[in-house]
């Protein structure tokens, strides 16, 4: 039987799903392994998804499966354990995909409300606010909506590295993701008066490849439910 036919329908798994008793076992028996063994299966399955082909169908179906899962912070949790100390496989060509797939996508409403609501949440952690406030003050002065707006950003993209007034060309912006090519604006009331110098100002960027998020200052601080910050 050739290998393809494992996948999909022709599998007499799919559709199926193991019981709690299944689950429990399965996982005692994964406890009891050594590293080696666990790394050498980690490396089978490795081997495994590079051999397969992966079809639009398939890819759609992932896709849809995913699509508005929220991880249980105890979830995140062990997603956080099992990454430390392990180095991030970031190949060239995969940042390639990440930049070209992400070039010029914009947040949607829902997109824009699920950062609002994360970064409600975590800037009432006064300790978390504290360490925001200590990271951009080592870099600059930010402002009230620019530690807000960071916050939502280190949420939606826990493992990338944001930079704070990051220069392109002759042009600051506030926050930038570089591996995404992503640009995020917190627009004051009063330094962003003029939409027409804005707007001139991302198609520039968007001609060099960035995609460009803004976010008015009144919409930042109503995550808050404040402008006393």
């Amino acid at each position: 039987m050739p290998h393809q036919k494992l996948y999909g329908a022709d599998n007499s798994f799919y559709g199926k799903r193991h019981s709690v008793e299944t689950k429990r076992r399965i996982s005692e028996a994964r406890s009891s392994q050594s590293q080696e063994q666990k790394d050498r299966i980690s490396a089978a399955v490795v081997a495994a998804n590079k051999r397969r082909q992966w079809t639009p169908e398939m890819r759609k179906n992932n896709s849809d499966k995913l699509k508005g899962r929220v991880f249980s912070e105890e979830h995140r949790r062990k997603i956080s354990v099992a990454s430390k100390g392990k180095p991030k496989n970031i190949t060239p060509e995969w940042r390639a995909n990440i930049i070209k797939a992400l070039r010029g996508r914009k947040c949607s409403d829902e997109q824009k409300q699920r950062m609002s609501v994360a970064a409600k949440k975590r800037y009432e952690n006064k300790e978390y606010k504290a360490k925001i406030i200590r990271h951009l003050a080592r870099i600059s002065r930010p402002t009230r909506p620019e530690i807000i707006l960071y916050a939502a950003i280190a949420y939606a993209y826990p493992r990338y590295r944001i930079e704070h007034e990051y220069l392109i060309g002759k042009h600051r912006v506030d926050f930038a993701i570089r591996s995404l090519r992503i640009v995020f604006e917190a627009d004051g009331v009063y330094w962003h008066r003029d939409k027409n110098a804005d707007r001139k100002r991302d198609r520039l960027l968007q001609s060099q490849g960035w995609s460009v998020q803004r976010f008015g200052e009144r919409k930042i601080m109503s995550w808050v439910g404040t402008t006393e910050i």
